[in-house]
């Protein structure tokens, strides 16, 4: 019987560790699940905010591209009208001599 009360407070002792040592383990877990999930709430913001700067950047370049382009159409329609100022005075010119 001495045997077996010794045999049982070992186990319990042994079983109280374990639990111990469980708990503690669970407890690291949750800590590292803490951090991990601040860490993925940052990632997240750090992407938001990294997506609206390139919505903004392409909006930027769009409208620089637009201006561009009407820029580009209006010196072209200056350059024809200049072209015939151009070749109505050459035939004038050519007229008159």
């Amino acid at each position: 019987m001495r045997f077996f009360a010794a045999s049982v407070c070992f186990t319990t002792d042994i079983h109280e560790r374990a639990l111990r040592d469980t708990s503690k383990g669970q407890e690291k877990v949750e800590d590292n699940m803490k951090a991990l999930k601040k860490e993925r709430e940052k990632l997240l913001e750090f992407k938001q905010l990294r997506d609206r700067k390139n919505e903004e950047y392409l909006k930027k370049k769009q409208t620089e591209k637009q201006k561009f382009t009407s820029d580009s159409h209006q010196l072209h329609q200056f350059l024809e009208e200049e072209e015939q100022l151009a070749m109505a005075q050459l035939k004038s010119w050519v007229k008159k001599f």
